[in-house]
């Protein structure tokens, strides 16, 4: 029986012999077989390469950001305002336009009393659109509590006509704060006045007209705290204390304030306890340092006292932390009341 010659299903010549599944010759066969990438894939390749270097070395970074962002956020929602400082500060670190982080960062500011922050992120968000609805209420609420902090129109003008706000007769205050119960900032600074005569009864009354204007008004809640640890109600001063906690649970004051009430009531241990949480979380804080060198004096810790002390001393200190410094040693040495 005679053999059928295939042809080359490309050109039409002799195919090559052999069992293939499409007849080609030899020239067709090895033109086919070699790869020919049209020059438009291999551009294209090359882009989705370059993304794909490019995606190596940026998503870890944006994948750390998020996750600070995140943290910050998470922080806020549970009162922790110093930690939200810290995990913000590192996303504007490296992206300082985030309006996200800067917004958050004015709230936690806020409850944190950092004003020279807050003022610093207010500017940076003035003329910004802010499309998060939700950030844009919290910031216009924290806003309006900054505002409290403040004198109004009318005070300040009250405050012009004696020279300042310190030479107000108490009879101009009176009736200044009859005529304008609602004014937050004149009830807490004719308190201030009080407080500073010790006259400590008035000055209780109108620290509870300013909560009662703002049960939130932390300025408030702070002198009320020193005014009944003065009368010596070390539980009413508590009671105060626990109410700044309560609105910013590391508040830096309010930790201080708890640790050395602890110590005054003689619950050293407690007090020890913490005065190292709060020093754990801001080992800068002239508060911090004092309240822990007087918690390690009274719990009879001498060597970790005055280690704390060399170390105080060791930097350069600003007025504040001199003056914290200096009331710790002073108590120590027993030339200070604590």
């Amino acid at each position: 029986m005679e053999e059928t010659l295939s042809n080359c299903a490309n050109c039409g010549q002799p195919a090559m012999d052999g069992d293939h599944a499409t007849p080609l010759c030899s020239d067709c066969r090895e033109s086919f077989t070699r790869l020919h990438i049209p020059v438009w894939i291999r551009i294209f390749a090359g882009g989705i390469a370059v993304i794909l270097l490019f995606s190596l070395f940026t998503l870890p970074r944006s994948i750390s950001l998020g996750i600070h962002l995140e943290k910050g956020e998470r922080a806020i929602k549970a009162k922790k305002f110093n930690t939200a400082v810290k995990e913000l500060s590192k996303v504007l670190e490296k992206v300082p336009s985030n309006i996200e982080a800067r917004g958050n960062l004015l709230i936690a500011a806020f409850y944190n009393q950092d004003f020279i922050l807050l003022d610093s992120m207010y500017k940076k968000l003035e003329d910004v659109n802010i499309e998060d609805k939700d950030l844009y209420g919290e910031i216009e609420k924290v806003m309006l509590k900054a505002n409290e902090y403040h004198g109004t129109d009318d005070f300040d003008t009250l405050a012009k006509v004696y020279g300042d706000e310190v030479h107000i007769p108490d009879t101009a205050l009176s009736h200044y704060l009859q005529t304008h119960s609602d004014d937050c900032f004149a009830a807490f600074s004719y308190a201030s006045l009080l407080y500073d005569r010790k006259d400590y009864h008035r000055c209780d009354s109108l620290l509870e007209l300013a909560l009662q204007i703002d049960h939130e008004y932390i300025p408030a809640l702070m002198l009320a705290v020193n005014v009944h640890r003065d009368e010596g109600d070390l539980d009413g001063a508590m009671t105060y204390t626990d109410r700044v906690l309560a609105i910013n649970h590391e508040s830096v004051w309010g930790l201080s304030a708890k640790a050395r009430t602890l110590l005054r009531q003689k619950k050293f241990k407690p007090g020890l306890d913490v005065a190292l949480k709060l020093y754990d979380m801001d080992r800068q804080s002239p508060y911090a340092i004092s309240t822990l060198i007087l918690a390690y004096h009274f719990n009879g810790h001498t060597g970790e006292r005055d280690a704390l002390i060399k170390k105080a001393q060791s930097v350069s200190l600003d007025p504040t932390a001199k003056d914290n410094l200096q009331y710790a040693l002073d108590v120590i040495n027993n030339k200070e009341k604590f």
